[in-house]
């Protein structure tokens, strides 16, 4: 059985119709389908870096060029600007888990915004999961 949904970048790239198995599927495995579609033609209109926390799975860093910045993290650096993460949001909502293990289902709309964090706003997200497996590093 496959399903659809609709893959959408903050200020680039919108699929309105990502193919996927319905197996579990994952947003990371949308995102996959979403790379080779936008693949062609050259060039790509989706790069994205990750960085793998462990039992958290992957933290996308960064989007077409735009990364989430984490230098606000260190107590040392007076100077340290704010901290952005790139948060993922299904159906208009902040993700309770991270793109490894959030599930898709068919009609989903997958999001990515980059996010000032506030620690209200992102309160058991995965945002603040990231967060504090980031401080705790």
């Amino acid at each position: 059985m496959a399903g659809k949904v609709c893959f959408e970048i903050q200020g680039g790239p919108i699929i309105q119709e990502v193919p996927f198995t319905i197996n579990n599927d994952t947003v990371h495995d949308v995102m996959n389908t979403a790379y080779e579609l936008l693949d062609s033609p050259k060039p790509r209109k989706l790069i994205y870096q990750l960085q793998y926390f462990g039992t958290l799975g992957n933290m996308v860093v960064m989007i077409n060029g735009t990364y989430a910045t984490m230098s606000g993290l260190s107590s040392l650096d007076p100077g340290a600007g704010p901290i952005y993460y790139w948060a993922l949001l299904v159906n208009g909502s902040l993700a309770n888990e991270g793109i490894d293990s959030q599930k898709v289902t068919d009609g989903d709309k997958v999001l990515f915004e980059l996010h000032r964090y506030d620690p209200d706003i992102h309160a058991n997200t995965h945002v603040e999961s990231f967060h504090r497996a980031l401080v705790n590093y």
